[in-house]
């Protein structure tokens, strides 16, 4: 868990904010983790607040389904943003922040 760990860090100082589960889980096994430990590694990162992730584990027998629980936060603090954002309900308020961070436009399309 150390070095995925690392690796937010890394990816964060690069400027992502976020990733597709997907993406996590191929991260995950470049550095070690598959099966029960990948599950534990990622539950101990959100759990101590490094990412955020809300989906099921589970994998397809989640009945979550929507961007929102496919997607593991790598910038916990740029997450709380954008919450607060959609709480507010000032929706220009909120397409200026993803304008002003960089974000692609497939996450402005979903506000």
């Amino acid at each position: 868990w150390v070095l995925l760990r690392s690796e937010v860090v890394q990816q964060i100082m690069d400027g992502r904010k976020f990733m597709d589960f997907q993406e996590w889980t191929g991260l995950a096994r470049a550095k070690g983790l598959q099966g029960k430990l990948f599950n534990i590694c990622t539950s101990f990162l959100h759990e101590t607040g490094a990412v955020r992730y809300f989906g099921s584990l589970l994998g397809a027998r989640s009945s979550r389904k929507g961007a929102f629980y496919s997607t593991v936060f790598l910038d916990v603090q740029w997450m709380i943003s954008v919450l607060k954002g959609l709480v507010r309900h000032d929706r220009h308020a909120l397409q200026d922040f993803f304008s002003s961070t960089g974000v692609d436009s497939l996450m402005l399309r979903r506000v």
